[in-house]
C-alpha cells in the first residue's frame, strides 16, 4: 500500500490498522508479507506536519478462499507428490474441484488427503485419469477448515522419461467434477482465486549412457556403444558409483549385476536401436559392484546341464615364417551377438603385431587392448550391432598375427582374463556359457645356436656364435634332476663367445639357456 502528502515540511507518516499504529510503519509505502487471515481489515495511513495533521481513505484488506497446487521437480521416471493448499478463511466447510494435466508427462498413481483436511470426508473420481483429468470432494460434515493454509490432499505422479528439462502446468478445472467451494450456510463462495502449479521434469539418467565421461548426456547412441565397448576392453574406467551403474546396464531383468562385460555392450547396442526401451538408471534394481570382473566372468565359463556348448578355440592360419597368423573360431548357437578375452602368449618367443575382424564381419565393434603385449597379454572385444547375432555353427571372427622375437619356435597361446575379461553375450544381452580351447603357433627365425665342447690342458671350453648373445650356459649330471647355471665367465673374439669351465670328474650334460 502507498500513500503521500502535500504541504509543509518536515512530515511524518503513520499507518494505522483498524485504528491502532502499526509499530515501525512510519513511511509513505507499508508492505506486508505472509498475509494472513488476521492482517484483513481497514488502513489508514496519517501525515502529521507542524501544522496539523491528515489522514487517508480507508485501504481496506480483504482475504479470499484460495486454492493453490504446489510447484516441484522431479527427475524424469521418477515419482513425485505435489500438494493442493487451501489458504483458508476459516468459513469454508467442502471443496469440490478437478485437476488438470499433462497425462504424456505425469502418470497419475494415487491421491490422499493431506495434513490440513484431518478427519475429513474424502471422495476422488480418478476414472478419467488416464486422459490428464481428476476431480474430488473434500469437506467436513458440521464443521469448517481452519484458517491459514492448510494442506488438503496430495497427488502422487510418475513423470516421463525425458532427455530434455520440461516444465508442465497442473491447473485447476470443472471436469469430471464441478469447481466451487461451499461455506458452512451452505452458500457457494464467489470471490474464490484458483491457482496452478507446475511441476518441472529433469533429463532422465539412463542406463547404457555412458559418452560422455563421466556423466553422460541423456541420450544413447553410437557414441555410447563405442564408449561401452572401451570399458569392456580396459582401455577406459569409470570414474565413479553413477558412471558404473549406468555402464553396468546388464542383464536388464534385474539392472545390473556388478560386472561390465559381454552383455552390458550387447545391451547399449540394443538400446542403440531400440530394440528395448530406455531405461532409467537403476532400474529395477541395484546391485553393488562388489565383485571382480574376472571372478564373475570364470563363472560363466562352465556349461551347467542342459546347457548349449559353445567353444572359443585357436587355430593357425599360416605356420612356419617369421610372421604368422592365427584365428579365433566361434563354435556358435546362432545368437550370440558379443565376444570378448584375452590371449597370454610368452614375449621371449613371439612378439603381437596385429589383429582384426575376419573377412566377411562387417559392422562390428572391434577393439584391442595392446597395453599388456610387452608382457604377453592382449585384449579382444568383438560385437555385433544390437539384435544381430553370428550364424549357427562354426564362425571365424578374428584373425591375429605374431612375428618370431628371434628363433624358431612353438608358442603356445591360451585364453586368459587380463586385459579383457572372457565373456560371451546373446542377442538379449545375457551372459552365456562358453569353453575356450587353447593352442599353438610355429614361428620361424634365426637357426638356434650350437654349443660347441672342447679341451685345454685341465679345463673344457664351451663356444657358441657371438650372435647368441641372451644365453647363458647350465649343467647337470643327471637332465632329470635339473639344471643350474655354470660358473665361467663368457669372453667374446667378436665371432665367438667362449665360457673356460674346469674339467668335471664324472659325465656331465651342458646346454645354452635362454632366459
Amino acid at each position: 500500500m502507498s500513500g503521500a502528502a502535500g504541504g509543509d515540511a518536515p512530515i511524518a507518516f503513520q499507518w494505522q490498522f483498524d485504528g491502532t499504529n502499526i509499530a515501525g510503519a512510519t513511511n509513505a509505502d507499508l508492505l506486508l508479507s505472509d498475509v494472513q487471515l488476521a492482517n484483513a481489515g481497514n488502513y489508514v495511513l496519517l501525515a502529521t506536519n507542524a501544522y496539523g495533521w491528515a489522514g487517508s481513505t480507508n485501504a481496506v484488506l480483504s482475504i479470499v478462499s484460495t486454492l493453490q497446487v504446489g510447484s516441484t521437480n522431479v527427475a524424469g521416471a521418477g515419482t513425485v507428490t505435489v500438494p493442493v493448499d487451501l489458504i483458508a478463511t476459516g468459513n469454508e466447510s467442502a471443496l469440490e474441484f478437478s485437476l488438470a494435466f499433462d497425462p504424456t508427462v505425469l502418470t497419475f498413481a494415487g491421491i490422499k488427503t493431506g495434513s490440513g483436511a484431518s478427519g475429513a470426508a474424502f471422495t476422488p473420481n480418478t476414472t478419467q485419469a488416464a486422459s490428464g483429468q481428476i476431480g474430488m470432494l473434500v469437506g467436513y460434515i458440521g464443521n469448517t477448515f481452519t484458517p491459514g493454509t492448510q494442506e488438503i490432499v496430495d497427488v502422487t505422479f510418475v513423470a516421463a522419461l525425458t532427455t530434455n528439462t520440461v516444465a508442465t502446468t497442473i491447473n485447476f478445472g470443472s471436469t469430471p467434477v464441478t469447481q466451487k467451494i461451499i461455506d458452512a450456510d451452505f452458500s457457494t463462495e464467489t470471490n474464490v482465486s484458483y491457482l496452478a502449479g507446475t511441476v518441472t521434469v529433469t533429463p532422465t539418467s539412463l542406463e547404457g549412457d555412458v559418452w560422455p565421461q563421466p556423466n553422460g548426456d541423456y541420450v544413447i547412441d553410437a557414441r555410447d556403444w563405442l564408449q561401452e565397448g572401451r570399458f569392456v576392453a580396459g582401455l577406459d574406467t569409470v570414474s565413479n558409483a553413477s558412471e558404473f551403474e549406468r555402464a553396468d546396464c546388464a542383464p536388464r531383468s534385474t539392472g545390473n549385476d556388478g560386472v561390465i562385460n559381454a552383455a552390458d555392450l550387447a545391451q547399449v547396442g540394443r538400446y542403440v536401436v531400440r530394440l528395448d526401451p530406455l531405461t532409467p538408471m537403476g532400474w529395477p534394481n541395484n546391485v553393488s559392484p562388489s565383485v571382480s570382473s574376472a571372478v564373475k566372468s570364470k563363472a560363466a565359463h562352465s556349461n551347467g546341464p542342459g546347457q548349449p556348448l559353445r567353444t572359443i578355440s585357436l587355430a593357425p592360419v599360416t605356420q612356419g615364417a617369421l610372421t604368422d597368423s592365427v584365428m579365433v573360431q566361434l563354435l556358435a548357437e546362432g545368437d550370440e551377438n558379443t565376444v570378448d578375452f584375452s590371449l597370454t602368449f610368452d614375449p621371449a618367443l613371439v612378439s603381437f603385431v596385429s589383429a582384426a575382424p575376419w573377412a566377411g564381419i562387417s559392422g562390428a565393434l572391434f577393439i584391442v587392448n595392446t597395453n599388456g603385449v610387452g608382457a604377453g597379454n592382449l585384449g579382444i572385444v568383438l560385437a555385433l550391432p544390437g539384435g544381430q547375432a553370428f550364424a549357427a555353427g562354426t564362425n571365424s571372427i578374428v584373425l591375429i598375427d605374431f612375428s618370431s622375437v628371434y628363433y624358431s619356435n612353438t608358442a603356445m597361446l591360451a585364453f586368459g582374463d587380463a586385459p579383457v575379461p572372457r565373456s560371451v553375450a546373446d542377442v538379449t544381452a545375457n551372459i552365456v556359457s562358453a569353453t575356450y580351447q587353447n593352442g599353438t603357433l610355429a614361428v620361424a627365425g634365426s637357426a638356434w645356436p650350437t654349443l660347441g665342447i672342447g679341451t685345454s690342458g685341465g679345463n673344457i671350453i664351451l663356444t657358441w656364435p657371438s650372435t647368441a648373445t641372451n644365453f647363458t650356459v647350465q649343467m647337470t649330471t643327471d637332465m632329470n634332476a635339473g639344471w643350474s647355471a655354470a660358473s665361467g665367465t663368457a669372453v667374446s673374439n667378436g665371432s665367438t663367445i667362449s665360457v673356460t669351465l674346469p674339467a668335471p670328474a664324472s659325465a656331465t650334460f651342458y646346454r645354452l639357456y635362454q632366459p
